[in-house]
């Protein structure tokens, strides 16, 4: 639905990594040494990591949480623990 909605303007472009370690990873090595290549996960609008993984990689301020997201119609579709 999204992507029929979206049409043209909408340029997803799915990268996989091997595990979450890895990603994490990545994600750490980038933000230390400055550097951010093209295909880096650092560079990708969007991220998702595990949730055992989450809330060390905000507190390291790898990734940061969505801001105002409660002002969204899907926030509120989500169970008190996602919020």
């Amino acid at each position: 639905d999204f992507i029929q909605v979206q049409g043209k303007r909408l340029k997803l472009q799915v990268e996989f990594r091997s595990t979450l370690d890895a990603i994490y990873q990545e994600l750490s090595s980038a933000s230390k040494e400055h550097h951010v290549g093209v295909k880096s996960a650092i560079a990708a609008d969007i991220i998702t990591l595990a949730d055992s993984w989450l809330d060390m990689a905000i507190r390291r301020g790898i990734i940061e949480p969505l801001v105002d997201a409660e002002k969204n119609d899907w926030f509120n579709c989500l169970s008190d623990k996602w919020k």
